[in-house]
């Protein structure tokens, strides 16, 4: 990573598809600065606490070259945000970021925590069911930071790397060993023993062991 492109925050809102109507914090916009707590930016709001925010997903991280390959695919516009993240980045592709992976941006300091995990709320935001699904094949998926030092972070913040993480566990190795059920043993316990990966991915992949 090397740059914040934009910082995008948002508020409770609702989603309509297919006749259903749901609460969600997927709806981001972008602002120009916010303070980052351990629980993430000051002003954002997660609509579903189980399954975003808390301090090991914090902040949601979205790099913006895959949007170009998004509109690609899908002929429709994207652009930062889309993806509900806090953060798009320059740079942040899931084959070069790794679990552990420690950040300064801005007057903070982020630790790689675990990919992203597409649910169906981003699929019926972009239209289409499938979406989801279309996210996890790819392994555009994005991931977590946990927060190690707070402060404030702005749009156009450097994005510096502080320390690596495992070289093996990259995002994209992470995804495979989640998603695509890998069956090389050795991959999937690199991955348990990362001592930065998330209480729910370890709680989750020690029970296929």
């Amino acid at each position: 990573m090397t740059e914040v492109v934009s910082l995008n925050l948002g508020r409770p809102s609702s989603l309509s598809f297919g006749g259903d109507r749901l609460k969600t914090g997927i709806f981001k916009w972008p602002i120009e600065t916010a303070y980052l707590t351990k629980t993430g930016f000051r002003g954002d709001v997660q609509v579903d606490r189980e399954n975003h925010g808390g301090e090991d997903k914090a902040v949601c991280v979205y790099t913006v070259e895959h949007y170009d390959h998004w509109q690609r695919e899908m002929s429709t516009s994207f652009w930062p945000g889309t993806f509900g993240e806090n953060l798009t980045v320059r740079d942040g592709y899931e084959r070069d970021i790794r679990i552990g992976d420690v950040f300064s941006v801005g007057q903070a300091e982020v630790e790689v925590s675990q990919p992203r995990q597409p649910c169906h709320k981003l699929s019926k935001k972009v239209g289409e069911l499938s979406f989801s699904n279309r996210v996890v094949e790819r392994g555009f998926t994005g991931f977590y930071v946990r927060v190690l030092q707070e402060g404030l972070i702005a749009k156009g913040d450097e994005v510096s790397l502080s320390r690596r993480g495992s070289a093996r566990c990259t995002i994209q190795m992470a995804n495979n060993v989640m998603y695509k059920k890998t069956q090389d043993p050795s991959d999937l316990s690199a991955l348990i023993e990362a001592s930065a990966l998330s209480d729910a991915w370890r709680s989750t992949l020690q029970a296929r062991t």
